[in-house]
């Protein structure tokens, strides 16, 4: 699905688009050289001494299991130049978008759910040995940020839909209906205005679409990423958590030893990516609780029975 004309006018008139900060952009014309030096990535990361310090505590955090780096270019080593760019841009991003408000958007609700399916997307690497986590953090976080341009372009269209918020699907439906696009198309939009990877590029336009079988694994996995954490902000989590299960076996391929993995490495990153972010991303006993009872469920009764037994539930609904 494309923008249309009347819409892209509208989008490109809009003086307060969501854009990089500074840092940001220097960071993004870092990245896209492929002789950069530690020196060079050093620069650019101490011209913000905010976003000096999140990668020093970053580098220091159990994701790395390397605490001691007590320099920034021994932060730098263990982090990696690609990885370090890509949490600078990440901090920096969310830093300057976050300040920016307008009355239609619940806010506080949308940087909950980006930061958590930030944090899924790079739980899931570990799961499947990938290589890429601190990418895979960057696609989940910016897949929604289509939403903070539409809220511009228009204030009251989320002020009138403001529980669909809460279900990413009926949301993208009401989107499409009122726009001929959905937030996706429009996040796609923004990242290739900020001349950002093409792989984020085509992961974030195809974050609605989780079920696209010639996407590759690392779009699947921002696309499963949003699900993920909606399920921790469900009001009930037993419901969601089945449709999760099917979406991980059709989408990825899951069993219950992975998926469980994936649990365990999401509950193991959350408290420090609130603690990164200063944002609290999941009630704390509710959330924690729930995905100790996911990962016993999983163990216990398997996919192919949680996903046979939602079959069930389909059905005795529909007759119903």
């Amino acid at each position: 699905m494309s923008i249309n004309k009347a819409l892209l006018r509208k989008l490109e008139k809009v003086k307060a688009l969501p854009s990089p900060p500074r840092v940001a952009l220097k960071i993004i014309e870092a990245a896209r050289d492929p002789d950069i030096s530690l020196a060079s990535v050093a620069k650019v990361v101490t011209s913000d001494p905010v976003i000096t310090a999140k990668i020093m505590r970053m580098a220091n955090s159990a994701a790395y299991a390397r605490p001691g780096c007590a320099t920034l270019r021994r932060a730098l080593l263990t982090l990696g130049l690609d990885a370090t760019l890509i949490i600078a841009l990440s901090f920096s991003l969310v830093i300057s978008l976050r300040r920016d408000k307008t009355a239609g958007l619940d806010h506080e609700f949308y940087w909950r759910r980006s930061l958590l399916s930030a944090t899924a997307a790079s739980a899931m690497a570990k799961a499947l040995n990938r290589t890429d986590s601190e990418a895979l953090f960057l696609g989940g976080l910016l897949q929604d940020i289509g939403m903070l341009a539409l809220d511009k372009c228009d204030p009251d269209l989320y002020a009138n839909a403001a529980d669909l918020q809460r279900d990413h699907k009926a949301l993208a439906r009401f989107e499409a209906e009122r726009l001929e696009c959905t937030h996706a198309d429009v996040s796609a939009w923004l990242l290739t205005r900020w001349q950002l990877p093409e792989m984020l590029i085509e992961a974030v336009a195809s974050s609605e679409s989780p079920n696209n079988p010639d996407d590759d694994e690392f779009t699947r996995c921002v696309a499963f990423s949003g699900p993920l954490a909606d399920v921790w902000l469900a009001a009930d989590w037993t419901c969601a958590f089945r449709d999760l299960v099917a979406m991980a076996v059709e989408t990825l391929g899951l069993d219950e030893v992975r998926l469980s993995m994936v649990l365990d490495e999401l509950r193991s990153r959350v408290p420090e990516s609130e603690a990164m972010f200063e944002k609290d991303l999941i009630t704390p006993v509710f959330g924690i609780t729930a995905m100790e009872e996911a990962r016993e469920l999983l163990m216990e009764r398997g996919v192919e029975s949680i996903v046979a037994e939602g079959v069930r539930a389909e059905s005795v609904a529909a007759t119903t």
